[in-house]
């Protein structure tokens, strides 16, 4: 690996797991409010904020032993590095595991609260995802732009700006601002 990709790795890791933190701590409501109870995604991909912690630590442990690895010759095995792959291994598992079936222990309080009410039959707010205003969504082109330009102008390979950006570009198109 280059050293851009181990450093992109480790950026990617510690964002998700940053990120994890502040959803279980109950920030970031809209957000979750966004994915977790839209009803119309599936299971997986609504419940995926929940399993960023272990994703962050396994992009973490896994890019250490791509790193370590890089440092003892080839066929050589070495225990540190088996020990990071082995771990890294556990938690992508406990990621795909807890996109399916989160533990409750993992989601905010505000959402098992809400759960609670919910299955004992009690008056809850709708927490149907509010569409884009068209203020966010041209931040979101005007950010889409930006961040390409940049990863040009500092001469980062084109491949990932591509799927970058096609991610983007579906994104925004699918969560374009309908009038009311």
């Amino acid at each position: 690996m280059q050293s851009w990709e181990l450093g992109a790795v480790a950026v990617v890791a510690v964002y998700c797991i940053v990120l994890g933190v502040v959803l279980r701590t109950g920030h970031f409501r809209r957000g979750l409010r966004n994915t977790y109870f839209n009803r119309e995604l599936p299971t997986y991909q609504r419940n995926v904020p929940f399993a960023f912690v272990p994703g962050g630590l396994a992009f973490l442990l896994i890019g250490a032993a791509v790193l370590l690895r890089g440092r003892v010759r080839p066929y050589d095995t070495d225990p540190v590095v088996t020990a990071l792959v082995v771990l890294g291994i556990l938690c992508l598992v406990t990621f795909f595991w807890w996109m399916f079936r989160p533990p409750q222990w993992i989601k905010p309080a505000w959402v098992r609260e809400y759960e609670r009410a919910e299955a004992a039959g009690e008056s809850v707010p709708d927490l149907r995802p509010p569409p884009m205003s068209p203020r966010a969504y041209m931040l979101n082109w005007i950010g889409l732009f930006v961040g390409a330009a940049v990863w040009l102008a500092v001469g980062l390979p084109l491949g990932p700006l591509l799927i970058g950006v096609g991610f983007g570009l579906s994104l925004l198109i699918a969560n374009r601002p309908r009038p009311a």
